[in-house]
């Protein structure tokens, strides 16, 4: 076996608030993550001169500072493996929008890398890989609904999100995780979302969802697509993670599709899709079909 494909899931924060900081400077959150079914593709084949990255989306940097390079050489150092690769990105996810998709290629390439070179690792010690290149990568190894808190690398179970239609959203322009955090810092605080509310049901989003990041969010574009979601049948809307993603569930597809015409007719970038129960999958390699006379 010299190359494997995984799927690398979006996550999407269905509740989100903050509620401190920590002392190595890094800020405790409270939130329930979802996986969703917008992945990035992550093929990582043998290789013979070092680690190296392709990715389809040419603003996203192939050096040592892509979260997928840092994954492979992590995975190296705690399995003392030595193993030239190259990583090939297929990119679905974008970028500074707050829906994970570094941690869930730097996730993917934990995941292929244990099956390339049949390490056979517990899901544990591939999330304390993980752990060591980001804080949400253990949860894109895992996926599915969890209750998180820490930095959100401390998961707990949480009741799997009812089944529904995710439209997700976002406009030109994306969010500094970092200039996010500062902000709240220096915010006061108007209202909190009550996390711990949340039992799968969407009206318990409903009811008691939200994300703390949107009291100091200056992005015009995450309110203009809330009130159009909220316009056109979403149940309940929010921003994703620090921003700029934007996500409304829908009980009726139908709606859902509509509101997705009416966001791209708009310039909004804008995908439907579904809850997931896991995070970084495999994909099987396609079956030969063997032909008469072969």
């Amino acid at each position: 076996m010299n190359s494997i494909t995984a799927a690398a899931p979006a996550k999407i924060n269905l509740m989100l608030d903050v509620v401190g900081r920590r002392p190595d400077g890094f800020h405790n959150l409270l939130t329930v993550m979802q996986s969703v079914s917008l992945c990035d593709r992550i093929t990582v084949k043998k290789f013979d001169n070092g680690v190296t990255i392709g990715c389809s989306d040419k603003d996203i940097p192939i050096d040592s500072t892509n979260t997928a390079y840092r994954a492979a050489m992590e995975f190296f150092d705690y399995t003392k493996s030595v193993c030239s690769v190259t990583i090939d990105i297929k990119k679905k996810i974008p970028s500074e929008a707050g829906l994970g998709g570094g941690s869930a290629d730097a996730a993917a390439v934990i995941v292929a890398l244990d099956k390339l070179l049949g390490t056979g690792l517990p899901e544990e010690a591939l999330c304390g890989i993980g752990l060591r290149v980001g804080a949400d990568v253990p949860f894109c190894i895992v996926g599915g609904t969890k209750l998180c808190r820490g930095a959100g690398e401390e998961m707990s179970p949480a009741p799997p999100l009812e089944d529904c239609v995710i439209l997700l959203a976002k406009g030109a322009d994306g969010i500094s995780t970092k200039a996010a955090y500062e902000k709240i810092d220096a915010a006061p605080r108007t209202s909190a979302p009550a996390v711990e509310m949340f039992d799968g049901s969407v009206r318990s989003l409903e009811t008691a969802g939200g994300n703390a990041f949107e009291q100091v969010c200056g992005c015009q574009d995450v309110f203009r697509i809330k009130e159009i979601i909220m316009s056109q049948g979403g149940a309940c809307s929010a921003m994703t993670g620090s921003g700029s993603a934007v996500f409304g569930l829908f009980r009726d597809p139908g709606q859902a599709g509509c509101c997705a015409m009416t966001l791209r007719s708009k310039s909004f970038w804008c995908k439907t899709c579904r809850p997931l129960t896991h995070g970084v999958k495999i994909v099987p390699e396609p079956k030969i079909r063997k032909t008469a006379g072969t």
